[in-house]
């Protein structure tokens, strides 16, 4: 649906090496993914951007809080729509 590699990139950019974030679990999973086929698996992760469409804007769909540790549950789907320009701006 959308090329998400700049996204995932940006994301990179800002969480390596930034101690803002340094207090984030070791295995603190993100899924940015321009598939619209859950192809990521977003609902096992602990932050997943998902493309949609809204009004005819692109943009991502939020799920949060998904695991898979000796306790599994699946991510929540936010009632929320990033815009493309929004993502990843500190």
């Amino acid at each position: 649906m959308v090329d998400a590699s700049p996204l995932a990139l940006q994301a990179e950019q800002m969480l390596v090496g930034n101690p803002e974030f340094y207090n984030l679990p070791r295995k603190y999973k993100i899924s940015i993914s321009g598939c619209p086929d859950w192809c990521s698996y977003p609902e096992i992760n602990d932050i997943a951007f998902t493309p949609a469409v809204r009004d005819g804007e692109k943009g991502f769909s939020i799920r949060i809080g998904g695991g898979l540790s000796t306790e599994p549950h699946l991510a929540v789907k936010l009632n929320a729509f990033v815009r493309w320009e929004g993502c990843f701006r500190c």
